[in-house]
């Protein structure tokens, strides 16, 4: 089956060629967002970007309650990022948003560990590893937009 006859949003981003793809995949795994877990993931800006990219491409816009933004702040350092959530246009931005829905705070290693399917949200919950904060209620009606 053709990956855009897939049913849901894309898993990854399917800009580019596939050379590009391949590319930005053996990027991701260099950089530890991706495969085995070797060490501590990359903070560097551009694997941050990587990674952010698939988030916002990977959401099913159309089950979200209404446009939002979610916003990360890591607890270790690494620079804040958000999504704006808007059924065709929704794009992950750098820094802090003005006026998050749902702002989650957590270490950058632990959302990548998260993201990745490395650990889970409720016992990164349960450790208060994970804290999601603002409003909750669109979030859990949202729950749909999130894969897997």
């Amino acid at each position: 089956m053709p990956i855009d006859d897939l049913p849901g949003p894309p898993v990854f981003p399917v800009d580019g060629t596939p050379r590009e793809r391949a590319a930005r995949g053996q990027a991701m795994v260099r950089a530890g967002l991706l495969g085995e877990k070797v060490g501590p993931p990359s903070k560097d800006p551009q694997d941050m970007a990587m990674l952010f990219e698939v988030v916002a491409s990977s959401l099913d816009t159309t089950a979200a309650k209404g446009p939002g933004v979610l916003q990360w702040e890591f607890t270790d350092g690494a620079p804040a990022w958000h999504v704006v959530v808007a059924n065709g246009d929704t794009r992950a931005v750098q820094g802090r948003a003005d006026a998050p829905r749902v702002t989650f705070k957590t270490s950058w290693e632990d959302f990548v560990d998260m993201s990745m399917g490395r650990t889970d949200m409720p016992k990164l919950l349960l450790r208060g590893r994970f804290r999601p904060k603002g409003d909750l209620r669109w979030l859990v009606g949202s729950r749909g937009m999130f894969p897997g």
